[in-house]
């Protein structure tokens, strides 16, 4: 997926350092941070499924997305390829070309003492692969700390899919560093911060809920969830 390389390129290929860079345009790392230590929900055995269902859904919905990732890489490559083309010679805002149609542009929004944010904009951008052309149309932003390894990436709007199919997308992913990816999403009006992997033949995720972090492991005939507090929810 788009991961860490999002970021170490534009340090990379646009020579940043602390101090310099637009102004705004998204959230502060601070921030988002906040917002997913502090999830709303708590997590009960009428709503674990819920949970997993909303992580897979982001999961999947969010795959073209990573090639914003793919994009950064030409830029600093300097090499032109399928599926975003962009100029091997960028400033500190560039607008690739995708092989299905349409553009995405990439931006420097900030660039502090605390951290540094790109915005990105897909205008109905095209991505075609097998055969299948997905169109994505919508914007977002990655915010990496300049003292931690975590950083954040969001991204708000449209897919339609390969069988004319639009989806509204609005999702947010926290790498905390460690090699472990967290999604925000939202069940019942209250939000959970999910990690793992979840189907529903079988499942082995961790839940942040507001009492703590949960492990969820079963199959579709049964598993169970630990909490923080060694209490568990049989499924």
């Amino acid at each position: 997926m788009f991961y860490r390389v999002l970021v170490a390129s534009l340090f990379v290929v646009w020579g940043l350092s602390c101090g310099g860079g637009g102004g705004g345009g998204a959230p502060s790392y601070s921030a988002l941070k906040q917002k997913f230590n502090n999830p709303t929900g708590q997590l009960k055995k009428d709503n674990v499924n819920q949970v997993g269902q909303a992580f897979a859904d982001a999961e999947k919905k969010a795959q073209g997305i990573s090639m914003t990732a793919g994009a950064l890489d030409e830029i600093e490559s300097k090499a032109s390829e399928d599926p975003i083309s962009c100029p091997t010679n960028p400033g500190t805002s560039v607008t690739c070309t995708c092989n299905g149609g349409g553009t995405l542009n990439i931006s420097v929004a900030s660039n502090s003492a605390e951290s540094v944010s790109v915005a990105y904009t897909y205008d109905q951008c095209g991505i075609n692969s097998d055969n299948c052309t997905v169109v994505y149309n919508g914007s977002g932003y990655t915010v990496s700390s300049q003292s931690e390894q975590g950083y954040f990436i969001s991204y708000q709007g449209t897919v339609k899919d390969c069988d004319g199919q639009t989806f509204n997308i609005d999702f947010s992913y926290y790498y905390d560093g460690s090699g472990r990816v967290w999604v925000l999403v939202e069940v019942g009006g209250e939000t959970f911060v999910v990690s793992g992997y979840w189907s529903e033949e079988s499942y082995d995720f961790y839940v942040k809920d507001k009492e703590g972090e949960w492990h969820c492991q079963g199959t579709s005939a049964g598993g169970s969830c630990t909490g923080p507090g060694g209490q568990t929810i049989n499924l």
